[in-house]
């Protein structure tokens, strides 16, 4: 197995595969498909097999292993950060914002725990591609612009509207998941 020939191969490939899939930097994204690359021939050298028949599909489960792992170690979630679009939604009038302070009281602190449950239980439900969306957007402040080639989008209109219908139905659905508590 020649690995310099397999990086030829197949690293642009694992790279572009990281940012579609993680909405991550493609600095981030190379160095985990480096590391990768590192891993197998480190398991090369100790005489472990390597199956050669779906390297690159190894090379990419490495690589993704390696982001989680990363973002794990972090403290981070690939996911929607849940208290930066709380804070958000709460800047867009839609949820009250309190702090716990000594002040608060007992029924505050059980209000806002419920509406922080009720938006952890829509943000399950959104799909992927609309979490990666909201959190580039409203969390990490991209410009739409800029997303439309990272998140693999046709046009801006296609993700102006994206991003509107997947910040609608975390809406319904937290307000739903609020109203039955």
């Amino acid at each position: 197995m020649n690995f310099d020939q397999l990086f030829i191969e197949h690293y642009a490939y694992c790279t572009q595969w990281l940012m579609q899939q993680f909405g991550c930097d493609e600095d981030i994204a190379s160095n985990c498909v480096i590391d990768a690359f590192e891993t197998m021939i480190y398991k090369r050298n100790r005489g472990e097999t390597i199956r050669e028949d779906n390297i690159r599909g190894l090379i990419v489960t490495i690589a993704k292993n390696n982001y989680l792992k990363q973002l794990k170690q972090n403290n981070n979630n690939f996911l929607v950060d849940f208290e930066a679009l709380t804070i958000l939604l709460n800047k867009q009038g839609n949820v009250e914002e309190k702090v716990f302070e000594n002040e608060t009281t007992e029924a505050e602190k059980t209000l806002l725990l419920a509406k922080n449950q009720a938006f952890q239980m829509a943000l399950n439900k959104l799909s992927d591609k609309c979490k990666t969306l909201l959190e580039h957007y409203y969390i990490y402040g991209y410009r739409l612009t800029d997303l439309v080639d990272m998140l693999d989008y046709s046009s801006n209109n296609v993700i102006r509207d994206k991003r509107r219908t997947c910040y609608q139905q975390l809406q319904k659905w937290a307000n739903t998941f609020l109203s039955d508590k």
